[in-house]
């Protein structure tokens, strides 16, 4: 044992406590810090000097856990922990079970997720159910049987796009009714639980651009498909899409600006396209109006982007996403949109009350018979 007063063990403790909370938090490097020596150290001292209730709280990325937790458990299970990573798939759904059974988790804290909203701390709960759906979203593609190797990868995008599509629309309410329902506590126990968009969206069904662009991007590299978020200016507004590389090129696709195109018409603008197609929008035909939707892009911050020099046209498209689908419940919503509901429920009365006539008359007619008269109504 290091010759140490009381008061100069305690307040190296306290120091190494503070340097580490300082170590986790800033957002603005690339990559999120990870020093499982010095977290080591700390514990090991903390141990060595019988300081083990001093080590209230901790501050631990996913890789210094799973390196501590073997030798310390005693010491995590006894404390608060808040975890810090880079993505939401840095962690499993196994992983998140177990510290959920066995651990106090004061929040998680993800960089990716950060990036769309200022509250970048995030539930236990919430961070279980979002991976959890991921999961769900993602269920059976590696048990596909795919057409052709060279085309793998546009094949399961076709699959997850489709989904994706499905599952959630676009909605600029969505964070802002979200927010409203969320809990608020203590200063000291924040729960955290207003999140950013694409937990929203993937949960509830409901988000804007940056939540479409952060589901794309984590089902994506769920399935190990490189995905990114790129951020820029469309019509003069921000704008959020992504880049997706598929077997070997790189495509823009913006979600937000499609969606709506393809749920209603089963057309696709904005899905794998280059970046001149991007820069320099569309010119649809609507009837006999031209419809100018051009949204031309700039991005922000393109040094973190790739040059997509290739795009796939909608026939291309079709082999790996079925419009027709899309255009037949286009379909059945416009012929049950143009239904006379008043004159639908006047006519269900009626036929109801043919109905009950009719009956009635069947059992006065039996009744009569049985006792020998003509009705006893």
């Amino acid at each position: 044992m290091l010759d140490f007063s009381e008061e100069e063990v305690d307040k190296k403790i306290m120091e190494m406590k503070s340097k580490m909370i300082r170590y986790h938090l800033p957002y603005n490097e690339k990559e999120i810090k990870s020093n499982p020596d010095f977290m080591k150290k700390l514990l090991d001292m903390a141990i060595e000097h019988k300081r083990e209730k001093m080590i209230d709280y901790l501050t631990l990325t996913i890789e210094e856990f799973k390196v501590l937790k073997h030798g310390y458990y005693n010491i995590l299970k006894n404390c608060e922990i808040s975890f810090f990573m880079k993505s939401v798939n840095d962690i499993t759904l196994d992983d998140l079970e177990e510290i959920k059974q066995k651990y106090k988790v004061h929040y998680f804290s993800i960089k990716d997720l950060a990036s769309f909203n200022d509250s970048s701390q995030i539930s236990l709960d919430l961070i279980y159910k979002y991976k959890k759906a991921i999961c769900k979203i993602t269920q059976g593609i590696n048990n596909i049987t795919f057409n052709n190797s060279e085309n793998r990868e546009k094949e399961i995008f076709g699959i997850l796009i489709t989904r994706i599509l499905k599952n959630t629309r676009y909605d600029i309410n969505s964070q802002e009714n979200y927010e409203k329902k969320s809990k608020v506590t203590k200063f000291s126990k924040p729960t955290f639980d207003n999140p950013s968009n694409e937990i929203v969206g993937m949960l509830h069904g409901n988000c804007v651009y940056r939540g479409f662009a952060g589901i794309v991007r984590d089902v994506f590299n769920f399935v190990n498909i490189d995905c990114i978020v790129i951020s820029g200016v469309s019509n003069e507004d921000g704008h959020v899409w992504n880049q997706i590389k598929l077997d070997g090129e790189w495509y823009n696709i913006d979600v937000t600006w499609d969606r709506d195109n393809i749920i209603q018409h089963g057309k696709s603008y904005w899905l794998l396209k280059d970046d001149e197609r991007f820069e320099n929008g569309y010119l649809i035909q609507d009837g006999e109006d031209i419809k100018n939707i051009s949204h031309k892009i700039y991005s922000i911050n393109r040094t973190s982007g790739y040059i997509c020099t290739k795009s796939l046209s909608e026939s291309e498209l079709a082999k790996y996403i079925d419009f027709s689908e899309f255009r037949k419940k286009s379909w059945l919503k416009n012929l049950t949109r143009n239904i006379n509901l008043d004159k639908m429920k006047s006519s269900v009365i009626s036929m109801l009350q043919d109905i009950n006539e009719t009956i009635m008359n069947n059992i006065k007619k039996k009744v009569g018979k049985l006792y020998g008269c003509k009705s006893i109504f």
